[in-house]
């Protein structure tokens, strides 16, 4: 089993920042598309989103290589998350270079970015929560079957 710790530095942060961009940016693109500015698959054919999620979802399993349900669930929710706010910055990009005064009139850009800031750490802090209670969870799972089978320090 592989354990992992709950660190609040290094790529994890940076991949919290990348998905604060990524949702300022497909803000924009997800408010072309309900607004009618911009339909899905204007700035990539359709066929390439779900190819994104594939690739994501590839590269968190292989990258992390943890096992069990927990690992799975955690790779697929995360290639979602980021294939969703990636769909969406590139159909954002489309409409904010047709548009750049969505983000630039009353520093509206800012705004959002601001707001993604923060959804994008508490969306960090809430899978670190999660990633550490699953931890604990198995240390002591593991604590508890030592003690039942006898194979303490004591004996």
């Amino acid at each position: 089993m592989v354990h992992y710790r709950a660190d609040a530095s290094g790529r994890e942060a940076s991949f919290a920042l990348l998905a604060a961009l990524l949702g300022a940016i497909g803000y924009h693109g997800l408010l072309g598309i309900t607004v009618g500015t911009t339909e899905l698959g204007s700035a990539l054919p359709t066929p390439f989103y779900p190819l994104a999620f594939a690739v994501l979802f590839a590269l968190k399993l292989v990258w992390d290589l943890r096992e069990g349900a927990a690992g799975l669930l955690l790779a697929t929710v995360l290639s979602a998350g980021f294939a969703l706010l990636l769909t969406f910055a590139i159909e954002g990009v489309l409409v904010l270079a047709e548009e750049p005064s969505l983000a630039i009139d009353g520093a509206a850009g800012l705004t959002v970015l601001a707001v993604a800031i923060v959804l994008a750490f508490v969306g960090y802090w809430a899978v670190l929560s999660a990633v550490e209670w699953d931890a604990r969870a198995s240390a002591y799972e593991y604590t508890q079957g030592q003690v039942r089978s006898g194979s303490g320090r004591n004996q």
